[in-house]
Order: C-alpha cells, then sequence, then structure tokens
C-alpha cells in the first residue's frame, strides 16, 4: 500500500492539491505532470523519483513504498530533492549518511504516515453523495 508521511516535502504548486493527489493515488486515477519522490528500493541510491502514471498500475500502488516527496514536474522533483538533501546536511552530524537520515525521518514519522484505501475512500464519497441526495430530496419534497 503506498502511504504518505504526514507533512511530505512538497513544491509550492502541489501544496493546496496534496489531499485531491493522495485521493486520486489511492483511487488510480491518472494525474498528469505529478512526481513522487520515494527512499530508493536499494541502499545504493538515497531517492527514486516516480511519475504519476506509474500508480495506476494496481500492482505497483499495491506495492510498499513510503512518498516523502510530491512535485508538480520532473525538474520540480529534481529540485526538490536538492532542497531535502541540503535539509539534511544541514540538520546532520553525519554528512555521509544521507540514506540514513530519511530512514529515520521515515521512522519517527511513522504514527501518522497516512494510509489511503480506495475502498474506504470511496465509502467516505458514497456517503457524502447519499447526505447530498437527502437534502435536496427534502428541499424539493421528493419522497
Amino acid at each position: 500500500m503506498v502511504r504518505f508521511v504526514d507533512r511530505p516535502y512538497m513544491t509550492d504548486k502541489v501544496t493546496s492539491k496534496i489531499s485531491a493527489i493522495k485521493w486520486k493515488m489511492a483511487c488510480g486515477i491518472g494525474m498528469a505532470g505529478y512526481h513522487f519522490i520515494t527512499l530508493s528500493d536499494n541502499e545504493k541510491d538515497i531517492f527514486d523519483i516516480y511519475p504519476a502514471a506509474v500508480f495506476k498500475q494496481k500492482t505497483f500502488r499495491r506495492s510498499d513504498r513510503i512518498i516523502i516527496g510530491v512535485a508538480d514536474s520532473i525538474d520540480s522533483a529534481r529540485n526538490l530533492t536538492g532542497i531535502m538533501i541540503r535539509e539534511c546536511l544541514d540538520a546532520s552530524t553525519d554528512p555521509g549518511d544521507i540514506r540514513g537520515y530519511f530512514e529515520k525521518f521515515i521512522k519517527e514519522h511513522r504514527d501518522e504516515i497516512y494510509k489511503y484505501d480506495a475502498l474506504l475512500i470511496e465509502g467516505y464519497f458514497i456517503k457524502e453523495r447519499f447526505e447530498i441526495i437527502k437534502s435536496l430530496c427534502l428541499r424539493f419534497k421528493i419522497k
């Protein structure tokens, strides 16, 4: 299951749209242009940058990944990883352990990591639609 940390690194254009992005990610709805930053699967690299189109695949969406950054383009994602590394170097006493810094970051936010289950979200929106229909029926006196 793809999860987000509670406060992922984001570009300015993404900040106001993050809840919609998380919902679309959980449901597998396509999003053009967005890129997600995760820790790399192998120990050699630090980050992986994935385009949003990859998460339309159910098997990829259900894989165990924690997203720590969201950007609106590949160039913004590269710049964001640079900002993340600079922040790590400013905060860390060991500049050689950048990956360890972000693994620690994820462990600290483990309790606050959001899991998005498409079925629960769909159920929420179905309930919301029912309430809207119910209020319209009451307003127009439809039984």
